[in-house]
């Protein structure tokens, strides 16, 4: 096993996870006297760490992001710059991201419980509310908004608290110009319509998390389509159903509620976070975070235990770090490797057994032909090669099948 690698306060050790912008990794804050903290480092991929204009961008938002302190959003710790790299040192939550956890749900063809993703979309728009609502030093407005809220920025814990993530990162990202197709065309699938110009505002966040309720509502994606084009033809024209028709059990209440935040219109939307979860807490049945709590056990437990079991062997200094393909696969990403290779087996398995069975047939055809001149003259007629068909003469090109026109005199 590699030694972790050390950056100034801070040692990096196992990969948890990895995206189109960041490779996240467990980390330790390591102090004097032998305090120490478990800590979560995001690495930015070196393509943006070697972009000037963007590392200044990202680090003016990070120090920003940093002054938002609530239980409902990761919070950021600290931001190390080194060796021509970029790292964002946030804090450790025993938890998984909604997208994550749908993946989780689609394995077992399940939707989220209409209670939890309303208390989950609760949490996220009250950790929305600390942001847009954050102030500097001075009591100045800081003006905060998100950008990116989706299913991959938004994580929901052990302890049932939902929590927003990434502050001030999709500003930046936005200004690099070779971003990967496939990577910005989930992220327009988020987007307001005036994001998609160039505008945003709080209510942009607003259509963002409708879009994330509405997708946990319906058990699908709101928007799909084959192209970016395509794509934002769809968000520009809005959504045409309500969850409820793709789920019987979505109360009339929830649906209102999609409809006002996901208007076209930022005036037509929620003035604010709050607003939007106040309707929601007084419209439906908002499962406890002791419920959410269980319900994560049950979907997401041993994912939440193997991260766990990663974290302690790190802290007791059982393992620095783990192989390189150890490392790559996520829990889920893990279980669904294993279940791979389990199928394949049985088929290998099922495919040794027909050939077997074959063989078997034939033999037993053979000792019986032995015995019977009918039957041996069958398989003899059976057993020989097909003499192969001719091939059809080539056609002639197009050009020779049209009759010669006669020459002029």
């Amino acid at each position: 096993m590699g030694a972790a690698v050390t950056l100034g306060r801070y040692t990096l050790h196992d990969e948890l996870s990895s995206g189109g912008m960041a490779t996240v990794h467990l980390g330790r804050l390591v102090g004097p006297v032998g305090f120490g903290r478990t800590v979560a480092i995001k690495r930015l991929h070196p393509q943006y760490a070697k972009d000037p204009e963007f590392v200044r961008m990202f680090l003016d938002e990070a120090h920003l992001a940093a002054r938002i302190q609530h239980p409902n959003v990761v919070h950021t710790l600290d931001v190390v710059a080194e060796g021509g790299e970029l790292f964002l040192v946030l804090e450790l939550v025993k938890g998984e991201s909604l997208s994550t956890l749908s993946r989780a749900l689609s394995l077992r063809s399940e939707k989220m419980p209409v209670s939890v993703a309303s208390s989950v979309i609760i949490g996220a728009l009250s950790g929305l509310a600390a942001a847009h609502d954050a102030r500097d030093a001075r009591g100045e407005p800081l003006q905060l908004v998100h950008r990116d809220v989706s299913p991959q920025n938004v994580m929901v814990g052990a302890d049932g608290v939902a929590r927003v993530l990434d502050f001030g990162v999709a500003k930046a990202r936005a200004r690099v110009s070779n971003t990967q197709e496939g990577h910005l065309k989930g992220k327009i699938a988020y987007m307001a319509p005036e994001q998609l110009s160039g505008e945003t505002s709080p209510r942009s966040d607003l259509y963002s998390a409708a879009v994330v309720l509405w997708e946990l509502l319906a058990g699908r994606r709101l928007f799909v389509a084959d192209s970016e084009v395509q794509l934002i033809a769809m968000v520009q024209r809005g959504p045409l159903l309500a969850p409820s028709e793709f789920r019987a059990e979505v109360p009339p209440e929830l649906d209102r509620i999609c409809a006002r935040a996901l208007a076209h219109r930022p005036e037509d939307r929620y003035e604010s976070a709050v607003a939007m979860a106040r309707d929601i807490d007084r419209s439906v049945d908002v499962a406890s975070a002791m419920r959410v709590s269980e319900w994560m056990a049950d979907i997401a437990g041993p994912m939440l235990d193997a991260r766990s079991k990663l974290v302690t062997e790190m802290e007791s200094g059982v393992r620095d770090v783990g192989s390189l393909d150890e490392l790559s696969r996520t829990p889920l990403e893990e279980a669904a490797t294993k279940a791979v290779a389990t199928v394949s087996s049985i088929a290998k398995a099922a495919d040794q057994a027909v050939r077997d069975g074959r063989r078997k047939a034939t033999q037993a055809a053979r000792d019986l032909a032995a015995t019977n001149p009918m039957l041996r003259a069958a398989l003899a007629a059976v057993g020989k090669p097909k003499k192969p068909e001719p091939e059809p003469d080539p056609e002639p090109p197009e050009d020779q099948t049209r009759a010669a026109k006669p020459k002029k005199t």
